[in-house]
């Protein structure tokens, strides 16, 4: 199967900024929905274009993964609010990017948890 990553990413602004971004690289994005499930969502006054996988193989070197860092890029330089998370399988793994976001006020929050996977009856 291979090593799989978590990961979730966000890029959102204003609608009117959001919106002229999506007109302006309408082609990135076209592709970009041919290679991962996009979803768009809205947050107050922002549109939230979404990407999350649960188990995914994500290397640097995969040229969707490139074309997603390239977007993410081109959205910072565009003004636009991104979020990047991965968490891989090793404990250790973690890659966290805010962009843009020095709020504090993220869509994005890494939490580790165990969790009881059966029901335990206590005495």
């Amino acid at each position: 199967m291979g090593y799989r990553s978590q990961v979730k990413s966000v890029v959102y602004q204003t609608n009117d900024k959001f919106v002229k971004f999506a007109n302006d690289y309408v082609d990135e994005i076209e592709y970009l929905t041919q290679e991962f499930y996009i979803r768009y969502a809205t947050k107050g006054d922002y549109k939230v274009l979404y990407i999350d996988f649960d188990e995914i193989k994500w290397y640097d070197s995969f040229p969707e993964v490139i074309a997603w860092k390239a977007f993410l890029a081109k959205a910072k330089e565009e003004g636009l609010h991104y979020e990047f998370v991965r968490l891989g399988e090793d404990d250790s793994d973690v890659e966290i990017d805010y962009g843009t976001n020095d709020s504090g006020n993220y869509i994005l929050e890494l939490e580790r948890h165990i969790k009881t996977s059966c029901f335990l009856k206590l005495d």
